[in-house]
């Protein structure tokens, strides 16, 4: 989108349309960020930049299909990701052409980093 310019005032060029969807963990925590996603049956990845690292969760369709962390892969890794408490996250809309190493759905894995947290058992990114 390119505005006229007119005297006194700038003119702003908008980036092509993305489906893009960020925000601070401090304000909407991981687990509402992965129920909009499964709600909104997205396509896409999202990313958690955490304290102690970073962490990648692939979904398709609403699906959580493959995560990864420095220290975890697969469910782990997607564990780790719900259970970060601080930092920033960012999905991006795109096609996932990854392989599938999680066969649970949101909640299942919500559920597992509850029972996670609530034992004192939870993972770093």
């Amino acid at each position: 989108l390119r505005l006229p310019r007119r005297a006194g005032t700038m003119g702003l060029e908008r980036p092509e349309a993305r489906d893009a969807f960020h925000g601070q963990l401090a304000e909407i925590p991981p687990f509402a960020v992965l129920q909009v996603l499964e709600m909104g049956a997205k396509t896409g990845t999202l990313e958690v930049e955490g304290p102690t690292g970073l962490g990648t969760v692939w979904f398709r369709e609403g699906r959580p299909v493959h995560a990864e962390t420095e220290k975890h892969a697969g469910f782990d890794a997607a564990v780790a990701v719900v259970n970060a408490d601080r930092g920033a996250f960012r999905f991006e809309a795109q096609d996932v052409a990854v392989e599938e190493t999680i066969r649970a759905t949101v909640t299942e894995l919500l559920l597992e980093a509850s029972r996670q947290r609530d034992e004192g058992l939870a993972a770093n990114l």
